[in-house]
């Protein structure tokens, strides 16, 4: 497995059509879709559904795509560190809101974070029902919560 074919995978999972993934990649369709297939032997399992009209993931590319991105993410977080200086904070933060209080309160907050931790990418998930921003800090998908 190679870090390109993880980079092609979570392209054509997130744009659901080989012709865009590939425009997203800068570079032609087959080549693509080989390196699609490559990983899919190397896995032992098919990743997507697809056809002349439409492309979705299998299960099995469902439960890959997480994954995927938690190594795209750790690799970023492995070049930062070489970069960065001691004590310095980097990584992503995901922080789900919702509510009309967070109209007042969201953009201090981030205001401040970026201040402060230039390093720290914040990732902004609105719109989440109460419920659902608790199953995600649960999950791990979110470090912060927020609802009115």
């Amino acid at each position: 497995m190679e870090l390109r074919q993880i980079e092609a995978f979570i392209a054509v999972a997130e744009e659901l059509h080989f012709g865009r993934a590939a425009q997203r990649l800068h570079m032609a369709q087959s080549p693509l879709s080989q390196s699609i297939k490559k990983l899919e032997k190397d896995l032992g399992a098919q990743l997507f559904d697809r056809n002349t009209r439409s492309v979705s993931l299998t299960k099995a590319g469902q439960s890959f795509l997480p994954h995927a991105r938690s190594v795209l993410t750790g690799l970023d977080l492995a070049r930062r560190s070489t970069n960065s200086d001691d004590g310095a904070i980097y990584g992503q933060l995901p922080i789900g809101f919702s509510g009309a209080l967070n109209h007042s309160t969201l953009p201090p907050l981030t205001r401040a974070l970026r201040a402060h931790y230039p390093g720290l990418d914040l990732i902004l998930n609105g719109g989440l029902l109460t419920q659902d921003a608790l199953d995600q800090l649960r999950q791990g998908s979110l470090d912060l919560a927020s609802a009115h």
